[in-house]
């Protein structure tokens, strides 16, 4: 988002709103490493809980697990940085193996007291206190934006892969169209397992798909399982989320844009990879996570923080393109001519719509404990990102460069060797 808001933007504007963009994004991605850890970390004390039903659940004990998979995940990609495309395969095959074997199960053994068609597909529990289904139904989109940054994780490693401006899409959009179908059929086979929605909501576990898993196996040794499956294949994402954020953190630094560049621009000699900058990452998700135990509504709100600051990078790529009438960029082998203008347009629109709304509190009535913060949290990122561009962006910083001639040149001659157009 940072180098595209940098284009898009064209000659005059494209430092400044690219420093904006890249900043937002790099918070958000922060953000992302502090809330998948947070998952993984809830993961790991569901399964604990589970065969012990007699130890209480506490915030600290999810901080203690968030941290261990934190910097787990920071060592792998650190020390297995030419080992991450092996990784990523068998992470591949943990999830969609554990996909498949959790639908069989949650199908099989949830007969006889699974949920009626009626529950699945017309019933609305809306648990919110606001009494409007449609903005119950936006406000729960919050889980779908969630998963956009999977996706968005590729784009961020394309200096790392052979012919991005052809691959980057294709590996895109074929996860989003994977993504689709093995999420749906996912989610309809949750949700017929489900035969005491209080009990999900309640959960003492404070994990409700544990509960979810005992409703469907009849078991606590079943739901043991499945949420053991399902710590497998979301520990891979924590990989990509900190390959992503360090990355990024990378980009600013040696673009002389982010604090102490000169420093964390290295990269180690000996594991080819940005390590202190990716240290640096994995250094504020710890910080990130203390807060957790003083506050999880505090905690909840950097999480949603997350989908709002990425959203807004998104924004600062789509919008400037949009407003230059797309035409401050050479168009790669997937451009869409006027059908690419109107997704933009409702992009533009969905991220207006969904940034205000996720704003909204989340509970009604609004207290001091439920309060969405999210608000306040992302104006004091674009305060400090503010102050930091004028204490030093104003004099340092000059931004990604792009030459158009050049690039139609490239894109002209089909050429894979930019040393031939210099």
């Amino acid at each position: 988002m940072y180098h595209w808001a940098s284009v898009t933007a064209g000659p005059r504007y494209g430092r400044v709103v690219g420093w904006y963009a890249g900043f937002l994004n790099l918070c958000g991605w922060l953000l992302s490493a502090a809330s998948i850890s947070s998952t993984l970390g809830t993961e790991l004390v569901a399964l604990y809980q589970l065969s012990h039903p007699e130890v209480e659940w506490k915030s600290w004990q999810v901080f203690i697990a968030y941290q261990m998979v934190n910097w787990i995940c920071c060592c792998i990609v650190i020390f297995a940085n030419r080992h991450l495309p092996l990784i990523n395969k068998i992470a591949f095959y943990l999830s969609m193996g554990g996909l498949f074997v959790t639908i069989l199960v949650l199908a099989i053994m949830s007969r006889g007291r699974h949920a009626s068609d009626t529950f699945v597909w017309k019933e609305y529990t809306d648990g919110s206190g606001w009494n409007n289904d449609g903005l119950c139904f936006i406000l729960g989109l919050i889980n779908a934006a969630f998963a956009v940054g999977t996706p968005d994780c590729q784009s961020h490693v394309a200096e790392e892969i052979p012919e991005p401006e052809k691959n980057v899409p294709k590996g895109i959009m074929i996860q989003i169209g994977t993504s689709f179908i093995t999420a749906f059929a996912y989610l309809v086979a949750l949700f017929y397992s489900i035969n005491d929605i209080t009990l999900v909501l309640d959960a003492q576990s404070q994990f409700p798909t544990s509960e979810i898993y005992r409703q469907a196996t009849g078991s606590t040794s079943g739901a043991l399982g499945l949420t053991a499956v399902l710590f497998l294949a979301t520990f891979p994402t924590l990989i990509g989320t900190l390959i992503t954020g360090g990355r990024t953190f990378w980009t600013l630094s040696r673009d002389n844009a982010a604090p102490f560049g000169s420093f964390f621009t290295k990269i180690s000699p000996t594991f080819g990879s940005p390590l202190r900058a990716t240290v640096a990452v994995s250094v504020v998700t710890t910080c990130l996570g203390a807060i957790q135990v003083g506050s999880t509504t505090a905690f909840s709100a950097l999480i949603g923080s997350y989908i709002v600051l990425s959203t807004l990078s998104y924004a600062g790529a789509i919008l400037p393109h949009v407003l230059t009438g797309r035409k401050t960029i050479v168009p790669g082998p997937f451009h869409l001519g006027k059908a690419g203008f109107a997704i933009n347009i409702i992009s533009l629109l969905y991220i207006a719509v969904t940034v205000v709304f996720f704003c909204f509190p989340f509970v009604m009535p609004v207290e001091a404990g439920n309060m969405n913060y999210t608000s306040v949290i992302v104006s004091g990122f674009v305060v400090l990102i503010t102050i930091w561009w004028f204490v030093h962006g104003t004099g340092n910083y000059e931004g990604p460069k792009y030459y158009k001639e050049a690039a139609k040149q490239f894109a002209d001659s089909g050429s894979a060797d930019l040393s031939e157009l210099e």
